[in-house]
């Protein structure tokens, strides 16, 4: 099948459907019982894909020609959009790098997906624009430490994704992380359609091509990818539990304008073109189990090296600017939830942080203005698998020693920014066991939180509900002498 998500130019409601020739079948007036978009229809599994086979056998839904609907990207909202570097032998070549042992993982907010004719604004932070087509995995089972052997069965379908890179900062900035030139205002644009799995019995024999102004750019086949699909999503779940809908970019072919001599970037815009408080039950503290304050925001950002004496206790510069990296949604767990401890590292550490959540939605947002754009706080944690930090695995980019499950413990509570009239003067501080190991304050940030969020929003759209962690003071394990590492403890924060 082909999972198209679409408006009709009569209705601006979003709904699913699947092609038929040149005509779009409504999936949910053929049965209501299924949903309107693709994200919540995977969410239901082989049940919900059998619905479809059967309404579209009954062939009595509603029919719409393709050139009579607003073709959108063919899912939105997924907890992950993670993506795949230098994964084409002939584009390492193009690169002049070796090619990667292990695949190298970065990632995309999902807010910045687009549909595959939404027009890309020309992000003003960037004079170095790039183009990357990609084929995506679509993913389609809930997996953890998935074997290889059976990784393709948690795959739902593949679609085209455009990785829209700022080079200049993907190379030269934001302290070696790739985040913020990767996931800009409508940078992942996908789409037309998902192809499920069993349409395409082998995805490493795929023409792959872009097109620039009509002039074709890149021209591979997915039969040069280093890493394979199964290969992919197999060691993807050994850091973290991968979710129904998780968009998985797999590496872009030679081509690229980077590389070009000279090199040629985009110039023109891609033609792509409350809640409310109510009496309710009351529950005593101790008979309630307390969950993470917030679930399911587009991001999780965080500022890394933001407080002066943790860049002492590193031995480096204070950062001009902030540097910016992330966890995944899914990572998010309550604060008296077990943290896992990965078989996949041996340096486990601990970093209390003020957790800044987002109240409303902001782009460009300036300085002046960028705390009317917090709703409130929260105490965090970024647990790390140091050696997966700093030991320069996975090219330099810090992702999968962040983003393993339960590596952002969150809570217990939500304050709102009316109760903390000053979030630059807090005590701030980390208990292990019942021993103090990390006692700072929020006087010691380097970039305030006002210029965090003003800063973000250059970058990327602010949701509501998205989560700022703003770094941590010193006394982390890995710097102690000897360094202390977590193993079986209780963190009190």
């Amino acid at each position: 099948m082909r999972f198209f998500q679409y408006i009709t130019k009569a209705n601006g409601l979003l709904r699913l459907g699947v092609q038929e020739g040149q005509n779009i079948i409504d999936l949910a007036s053929c049965d209501p019982s299924i949903p309107n978009n693709l994200l919540d229809f995977i969410r239901g599994g082989e049940n919900m894909m059998k619905v479809a086979n059967r309404a579209m056998t009954a062939k009595k839904g509603d029919v719409h020609k393709l050139e009579d609907v607003i073709v959108k990207a063919p899912i939105y909202g997924p907890d992950k959009v993670a993506c795949v570097g230098m994964n084409y032998r002939d584009h390492c070549e193009e690169l002049n790098a070796p090619i990667p042992q292990e695949p190298m993982f970065f990632n995309k907010f999902p807010s910045s997906i687009a549909g595959p004719n939404d027009p890309i604004p020309f992000p003003s932070p960037t004079d170095s624009l790039d183009y990357e087509v990609e084929l995506a995995l679509i993913i389609g089972k809930k997996g953890k430490d998935i074997p290889i052997e059976t990784a393709m069965d948690h795959i739902f379908g593949y679609c085209v994704a455009h990785d829209v890179t700022a080079r200049d900062w993907q190379l030269k900035k934001n302290g070696g992380q790739w985040l913020l030139g990767k996931t800009m205002e409508a940078f992942c644009p996908l789409g037309p359609c998902v192809v499920t799995r069993d349409e395409i019995p082998d995805p490493h024999s795929l023409p792959i091509r872009c097109y620039v102004n009509g002039i074709l750019k890149q021209n591979g086949n997915t039969n040069k990818m280093v890493h394979k699909a199964d290969a992919v999503v197999s060691f993807l779940s050994r850091f973290c539990t991968l979710l129904p809908g998780d968009v998985i970019l797999t590496g872009t072919p030679p081509g690229v304008g980077c590389f070009r001599k000279p090199p040629e970037y985009l110039k023109e815009k891609l033609d792509h073109r409350a809640l409310a408080m109510k009496n309710g039950d009351i529950y005593k503290m101790e008979d309630i189990i307390i969950k993470a304050p917030i679930i399911g925001p587009d991001k999780v950002a965080c500022v890394g090296m933001n407080y002066r004496d943790h860049c002492e206790e590193l031995n480096v510069s204070v950062p001009e600017e902030p540097v910016i990296f992330n966890k995944f949604p899914s990572s998010i767990a309550g604060p008296n939830e077990p943290i896992p401890l990965p078989s996949l590292t041996e340096a486990l550490d601990y970093e209390v942080e003020l957790a800044v959540i987002i109240g409303k939605k902001g782009k460009e947002i300036p300085l002046e203005s960028a705390m009317d754009h917090v709703f409130g706080y929260c105490v965090a944690h970024d647990v790390t698998a140091r050696d997966w930090v700093v030991q320069g695995k996975n090219g330099g980019q810090w992702l999968l020693g962040k983003t393993m499950d339960a590596f952002c413990p969150l809570g217990p509570c939500i304050v709102t920014r009316d109760e903390i009239p000053d979030p630059h003067s807090l005590s701030i501080r980390c208990s292990i066991n019942g021993k103090l190991k990390q006692n700072g304050n929020t006087n010691k940030m380097v970039h305030r939180i006002d210029a965090v969020v003003s800063r973000m929003s250059r970058f990327c759209t602010l949701l509501p509900g998205d989560v700022i962690l703003t770094g941590t003071p010193p006394g982390v394990g890995c710097f102690k002498k000897p360094p202390e590492y977590l193993k079986s403890v209780k963190l009190k924060e």
